[in-house]
């Protein structure tokens, strides 16, 4: 080879070549050249021979170095050096064109600077590391652009002046004392010098005798053993500055600091407690100061024990501060976080947190007790609290969830808090709406996709008191905690694919090691959309394989607005005949934002109408009872999960109990039937549901043997004994005594005067279903509860309705052989579901149970009553009704005819809700009105009420 060249070509802005040394010898080398601007070196070479190269062919060495202003994101093309041009000629011919392969390699700074701590007159922490994360100790940090400040001036008599020009007579702007520091370009004017003021938009002028100047980075030294350098200096006043690590020629990528408002006050704000790992002795406390407030501490002692917070066995711990800076850039705020440990469990505690002379309110908290016992919570997602308004339309909801459940021990959130994670104030909207529980009661939250948005994620990790025993790298995104016999396990929703991965590994993990009889999981987007056009999410590839292998009873989630639940789901598909399976509960939206939903095959229940909803979730010992409402406390729908039970149902008190209810003489209704209300009644505030005491009727522990969840069968059961055919002309079928029902009602008429007396309950005037109630209450049909109350837009179970059927219609057992029931035999209303099996009036499910304890639904009461009431037999009242939402109904039929002879009315929307479950008013109305479908019966109760 005679003669070469080499032209290389890399991105000037990221690398230079500080050298170029050819390594032949200078009489051959044509052309050595760096050109810095278009990111060049040329390099050619002539009058080569075979002695004229190096033993070991080298022909040049650069020295090529990272340039400090290098913004190392942009990508690893532009870290590359290439061969762009090139050639060479042998001793004859001419010269060829050639390009030598690209060489890989890795480039990056030597150290990593961080800061920490970037509010007006606060401190920062500056921190600087190897690239194998190893603290670097004795390292200079620089101010890098001589555009912004780089120096300081500090004040050294009592006071100061600062004038508006380096004048006395001009206009004085302020006086500062001694100490005060500012930011100074070293500028000087006569007897003065420049210094920039805290808005860094003013510059003043103070005489320079006045002030010490300083470059920064002799102010703040040198890393310490920590690699750390902590220091007021970088904060002076809301202005930038470029920071860079250095160390002879070691540098770090440029750090570039915007210093910003503080946010937040010296009192504390925004006390929130939270869900730990072991809420029997733990509890999770934070709340928010501003950052120059930088110790806090939490001052408690058990409630019976509390006479003051000055008194000596008040105990005190001490809250770890986490700096946040706005993702919007608005400030810098500090969240104070503290964990009580050692708590005692079922204990009630007070508190107050801040620090001397700065303290909150007074606050209680109370700890899971010892033992399992049945507890509520409530669910609500998609607040999107983005305005004040936005903030009312949550906050009202979560007040209204409280008035009906005071007792609930803890708020899910299923994420999607705020519309847009990167604004602060939205953040402070959902923790102002959470201020009327948020002291006492604990939340969880999960993270949705509009949390994360725009630096969202920072916020919901540091603003919130979250466990931290999740998957690596996902700690306060993905955790799990126990609440007397439940798991309960928060997903990551938002995670990429491979994270994905790791958590379903991670998932799978928990709940193999959870001895808990129930799994609740929780996340953003849904397994299983409701909204049309979502196609399958990570979720669904991911962790709900993991779910419905592992048997988890309930997933909550949110994202499509709708309020909705699944059939029980196994292997992606719904068991529609009742087999176990995990049931994912949609939990509607909790604040402003609606979507319009599509019933797929796969979900049991749908409501989608523009309405905030909650979900109030009871956990008993063999059921889980999940109650949906709006924010005027109606009830839309329940659903009831039930697994094995445990120990032994208690007495049900709801209706006449043991011994079991047996056919009546003088039976029978009440007075003129009240029309269907067009709305159910919005209910009284009453206790969370619980099955401890057996007095809430809603809750009777079941015997199923396995995990079952429906709000209502979705055909018609299909073990069926004989049914009961009624004789053409008559109303009811052979089974009822109708003139021993006229003959009791008669004889109660004679005797009192028409004036039976009957129970007085509290809860039970004025109502559109007074007259109707009454009625039963004289009959003994039914029982109030032992508070004087009768609950009568609680929901009535399977059990508690055969109870009254029985009764009322003074049905008698057949002596057809009756059908086996597996379920019932140690059940309050055992006698009663007998006699209707026996008349085949009621069927079982195909699994050979009658699930007594499982709520009723509108369409199962209106097919148990088409078995006992003749419906072709009675006259129409009006005209053919048409519901909206019955097409799809195993029963439709049943239930149109039942509209035609006046037995219901509907929703007063056009709807009959057939899949809703039944409330206890409602039950008693429809079968006042079957009753009545008799003229003697009807006019009978007329006398009763009268």
């Amino acid at each position: 080879m005679q003669d070469s060249y080499a032209q290389l070509q890399y991105d000037p802005q990221t690398l230079e070549i500080t050298t170029a040394e050819p390594q032949v010898a200078a009489p051959f080398v044509a052309q050595n050249e760096i050109d810095p601007v278009k990111g060049q070196y040329r390099l050619q070479l002539a009058g080569l021979s075979k002695d004229s190269l190096p033993a070991d062919e080298t022909i040049a060495l650069l020295n090529v170095a990272v340039k400090p202003s290098a913004k190392m994101e942009r990508g690893e093309a532009f870290k590359s050096i290439v061969m762009s041009d090139g050639s060479f000629r042998k001793t004859v011919g001419e010269a060829v064109y050639a390009l030598a392969a690209s060489h890989k390699y890795t480039i990056g700074f030597p150290y990593k600077l961080t800061v920490k701590g970037s509010s007006l007159h606060t401190k920062s922490t500056l921190r600087v590391t190897d690239d194998a994360g190893v603290p670097a100790k004795g390292v200079s940090i620089i101010p890098s652009d001589p555009l912004f400040p780089q120096y300081f001036a500090e004040v050294k008599p009592v006071t100061a002046d600062v004038y508006a020009d380096a004048d006395p007579v001009s206009a004085k702007l302020a006086s500062f004392t001694q100490g005060e520091q500012f930011f100074s370009d070293g500028v000087t004017r006569g007897e003065y010098t420049a210094i920039r003021l805290p808005d860094g938009k003013t510059t003043g002028w103070i005489s320079t005798a006045a002030v010490d100047v300083k470059l920064l980075k002799d102010g703040w030294g040198l890393t310490d053993a920590q690699g750390e350098i902590r220091t007021s200096l970088t904060t002076l006043a809301l202005t930038n500055l470029n920071l860079q690590a250095v160390n002879g020629d070691k540098v770090s990528k440029v750090f570039s600091l915007s210093v910003v408002p503080q946010l937040g006050s010296d009192m504390p704000e925004y006390v929130r407690t939270y869900v730990t790992e072991d809420m029997k002795t733990t509890q999770s406390i934070v709340w928010k100061t501003a950052p120059r407030v930088e110790r806090g501490v939490i001052h408690y002692v058990e409630a019976s024990k509390f006479t003051g917070f000055d008194q000596p066995n008040i105990k005190e711990q001490t809250a770890e501060p986490q700096l946040l800076l706005a993702p919007d850039r608005v400030g810098e705020t500090l969240f104070h976080k503290g964990l009580l440990q050692s708590l005692s469990p079922g204990t009630e505690y007070i508190y107050r947190v801040g620090s001397p002379g700065l303290w909150s309110e007074q606050y209680r908290f109370t700890t899971e007790s010892a033992s399992p016992e049945a507890f509520s919570f409530l669910f609500v997602t998609d607040s999107h609290t983005n305005t004040e308004e936005a903030y009312h339309i949550h906050q009202n909801l979560l007040s209204s969830a409280f008035t009906n459940y005071p007792d609930a021990r803890f708020v899910m959130h299923g994420g999607d808090i705020v519309d847009d994670g990167g604004i602060m104030n939205e953040w402070e909207q959902d923790m102002k709406a959470s201020q009327l529980y948020s002291g006492s009661v604990p939340s969880a939250y999960t993270m949705g996709n509009h949390d994360v948005k725009n630096g969202g994620k920072e916020v919901f990790r540091t603003a919130l008191g979250l466990p931290g025993n999740g998957m690596a790298g996902q700690e306060q995104l993905t955790y799990s905690y126990d609440y007397e016999d439940t798991h309960f396990i928060v997903l990551n929703s938002e995670a990429d694919e491979v994270d994905m991965q790791k958590q379903a590994e991670w998932l799978r993990g928990n709940l193999q090691a959870s001895s808990k009889k129930w799994n609740i999981a929780m996340f953003h987007r849904p397994a299983y959309h409701t909204e049309d056009g979502r196609g399958p999410e990570l979720v669904t590839k991911y962790l709900a394989p993991v779910l419905e292998e592992l048997g988890a009873d309930l997933v909550l989630v949110g994202h499509d607005h709708a309020l909705a639940w699944t059939y029980p789901m196994k292997n992606g598909q719904p068991m529609k005949d009742g087999s176990p399976g995990t049931v994912y509960l949609s939990g509607g939206s909790s604040g402003w934002k609606f979507y319009d939903a599509v019933k797929f095959d796969y979900l049991e229940y749908l409501y989608d109408d523009n309405f905030p909803v909650y979900s109030a979730i009871t956990i008993g010992k063999d059921q889980i009872l999940i109650e949906a409402r709006k924010a005027d406390g109606e009830q839309l729908q329940a659903l009831t999960i039930e697994k094995a039970k445990t120990s032994e149902p208690e007495p049900e008190p709801g209706t006449s109990p043991s011994p079991a209810p047996s056919p009546s003489p003088s039976p029978l209704p009440s007075s003129d039937p009240s029309p269907e209300p067009s709305q159910t009644p919005s209910p009284n505030p009453t206790p969370t549901p619980g099955s401890g005491t057996g007095s809430n009727p809603g809750t009777v522990p079941s015997t199923m043997p396995s995990a079952v969840a429906t709000a209502a069968p979705t055909a018609v059961p299909t073990t069926k004994p004989v049914p009961v055919e009624a004789p053409q002309g008559s109303i009811f079928a052979a089974g009822v005594n109708s003139q021993a029902l006229k003959d009791t009602l008669k004889g109660a008429i004679a005797g009192k005067d028409g004036n039976v007396p009957a129970p007085v309950l509290k809860d039970i005037a004025d109502l559109w279903s007074t007259r109707t109630i009454s009625a039963f209450l004289k009959l003994k049909v039914i029982n109030g509860y032992a508070d004087g109350t009768f609950r009568p837009d609680k929901t009535i179970t399977r059990g508690e309705f055969a109870a009254i059927v029985a009764k009322a219609f003074g049905l008698a057992k057949s002596d057809a052989s009756a059908l086996q029931l597996s379920d019932v035999n140690t059940h309050w209303a055992q006698e009663a579901i007998a006699v209707l099996a026996s008349n085949g009036i009621i069927a079982g499910y195909p699994d050979g149970t009658f699930k007594p304890a499982r709520e009723i639904s509108r369409s199962e009461i209106i097919m148990i009553l088409s078995r006992i009431v003749n419906f072709n037999s009675a006259a129409p009242v009006k005209a053919g009704i048409i519901f909206s939402d019955t097409a799809d109904s195993w029963n439709k039929d049943q239930i149109a005819r039942a509209a035609q002879i006046g037995l219901i009315n509907g929703k007063g929307n056009g709807k009959f809700a057939p899949a809703q479950s039944s409330t206890r008013a409602e039950a008693l109305t429809i079968v006042m009105n079957a009753l009545c479908l008799d003229p003697e019966i009807k006019a009978l109760m007329d006398q009763l009420s009268k």
